[in-house]
């Protein structure tokens, strides 16, 4: 609960999130991650067709600076719990059309798989 009352009434910039403090270590993450899924597609030990789900999307990070730079990931869908990020995972959505599909705003916990 301390989070959420944090997340909802601060700062939800992508600045004052990052800090950009860590910017070469996001990178580095998020360059491994890729690395990471395109040796897993390769190995045929996930399909073409991908569909994935950003859990805690916040400014939804990881969809724009990894699930969308890679073809075989057909739809993603967007799950926050805070709700002051809703109107920025809309933009995403609105930007990405036909790959973002679904936002939830709910805690990851209450949850369920269609």
């Amino acid at each position: 609960m301390l989070a959420m009352n944090y997340w909802n009434s601060g700062n939800t910039t992508e600045n004052f999130i990052y800090n950009d403090n860590n910017s070469k270590t996001r990178s580095d993450d998020e360059d491994s991650t890729i690395k990471l899924l395109i040796k897993l597609r390769n190995r045929n030990l996930i399909n073409n067709n991908l569909t994935m789900i950003e859990f805690a999307a916040g400014v939804g990070r990881i969809t724009k600076n990894v699930l969308l730079k890679l073809d075989f990931i057909k739809k993603i869908d967007l799950l926050e719990p805070a709700k002051v990020f809703e109107n920025t995972l809309f933009e995403i959505k609105n930007k990405n059309p036909g790959i973002i599909d679904k936002i939830y705003i709910m805690p990851g916990e209450k949850f369920e798989f269609e």
